[in-house]
């Protein structure tokens, strides 16, 4: 770590953290990524974070389906407690219904999950000038 572009990644499924470590290794490099397995993993570090004790992340990536805590509401916390940190849904729904309350309830991007992960990549690779846009 220390790039100053820290990515917060919140999946239930190790698995998935680490197909996205791999991508973003390979293709945005600039990026570091740290991996927690819930949503209650995810506002114990931002808490953290946010209290001066860690790193905080420019990106929360967050999975929307979750034991306990799902992404809607680490979005919910986010918004409240850390407004200007930009929040990305990445879920393996690709309904409008989820779609829809993502952009309604202010998540930067929604993704679809794939193997590939090349949309988030994308969006890694085009950060500064989105974000700059966006907010």
């Amino acid at each position: 770590m220390g790039t100053g572009r820290l990515i917060l990644h919140v999946d239930d499924r190790e698995d998935e953290g680490f197909l996205l470590q791999r991508a973003v290794l390979g293709a945005a490099a600039d990026w570091d990524l740290h991996f927690v397995g819930s949503g209650e993993a995810a506002l114990e570090y931002l808490s953290t974070a946010k209290a001066g004790q860690c790193e905080m992340p420019r990106l929360v990536l967050v999975d929307i389906k979750m034991p306990k805590i799902n992404g809607f509401q680490v979005l919910e916390w986010v918004q409240e407690n850390l407004p200007q940190l930009p929040v990305a849904m990445l879920s393996s729904s690709d309904e409008p219904t989820d779609k829809a309350r993502a952009a309604a309830e202010g998540a930067f991007r929604y993704f679809v999950k794939s193997s590939s992960f090349s949309e988030v990549i994308e969006c890694l690779q085009n950060f500064e000038t989105w974000v700059t846009r966006d907010h």
